[in-house]
């Protein structure tokens, strides 16, 4: 037997349930008891129940907790967390399914989304994580969940509906494969606060992807002094080709350039703020850099010619 080791994720098989394992490809059909209900059936005759709660996505160590505890009590502490944010209490006794039920109605825990049915509602992470919503999620779900909430608890719509909420226009909401959807678009370029970018972010990550727009407390003559800072320190970063000094003393600048997460070298370079005065290494590797760059710019052009 393999040495087990603390790298990568734990076998799923060890995670299921005994009478999963045991029919494991072998169901022969499930049915739709009633809102939030399934019974699966194998070919053997074993039957597996499935108990479905929504969730509110964000959620506290103590509410998992208490979660845990009801899956110990009543179906051996097994249970598993759909890709919508519902909890799914998997009970191989059909003697503590109305317990179940019966308990988690009385502890506040909403039993439905199965069946023709509004299921939980997929939303992406919004304010309490991303770095570039342009709306809210949980607020938005909480709302409009509140007003759809009946029919999670019953079967009144003649289908399945999926409802789901994209923070932006990447959509890792899942609003592309869903019935309703509400996305959140830019409609103005986001206002950056200068003092809290320079001492929270990393600067040139914050250069490529935000939309750029001066923020309007800040005094003229330092909004003016730092773009120049900036433009002399993208001029050696993206062109490798020193800038004019200002004759201002000025800070060293150290960036991390590297790629996306597939790559994994990373190369450090030592950016000079402007009136930093440039040594004679450093003025030769720029003008190395320089002439690779005017190099392979030359030859790209003359393939596009000839092509």
């Amino acid at each position: 037997m393999a040495t087990r080791t603390d790298f990568g994720p734990p076998y799923f098989r060890d995670m299921l349930p005994p009478v999963i394992q045991k029919n494991y490809g072998q169901w022969k059909y499930h049915e739709r008891i009633k809102p939030g209900l399934l019974v699966h059936v194998a070919e053997s005759g074993d039957r597996l129940w499935t108990v479905r709660v929504g969730s509110s996505r964000l959620v506290s160590t103590d509410w998992i907790r208490d979660v845990c505890d009801i899956a110990d009590r009543f179906c051996d502490g097994y249970l598993r967390f759909t890709s919508r944010h519902n909890v799914e209490f998997l009970v191989s006794d059909e003697a503590k399914v109305e317990p179940l039920i019966q308990y988690l109605n009385e502890h506040g825990y909403p039993v439905g989304g199965t069946g023709h049915s509004i299921t939980n509602i997929v939303h992406t992470q919004g304010w309490i994580h991303c770095h570039t919503p342009a709306t809210d999620a949980s607020g938005i779900v909480k709302a409009v969940m509140d007003e759809l909430f009946e029919y999670f608890k019953d079967w009144k719509l003649p289908a399945y509906c999926r409802v789901s909420l994209a923070c932006c226009l990447n959509m890792c909401g899942a609003v592309h494969c869903s019935d309703v959807a509400i996305l959140g678009i830019h409609r103005k370029p986001p206002v950056v606060n200068h003092d809290i970018v320079r001492a929270r972010c990393e600067i040139p990550n914050v250069i490529r992807r935000v939309p750029y727009r001066r923020h309007p407390a800040r005094p003229e003559d330092q909004v003016v002094d730092r773009q120049r800072r900036e433009v002399h320190v993208l001029r050696q970063l993206l062109h490798h080709v020193p800038g004019h000094a200002s004759g201002r003393p000025g800070r060293r600048w150290r960036f991390d350039l590297g790629g996306r997460q597939g790559i994994q070298r990373t190369h450090a370079a030592e950016v000079l703020a402007a009136g930093d005065p440039l040594s004679a290494q450093q003025s030769a590797a720029l003008a190395r850099n320089h002439r690779r760059s005017e190099e392979h710019h030359r030859d790209v052009g003359q393939t596009c010619a000839q092509a």
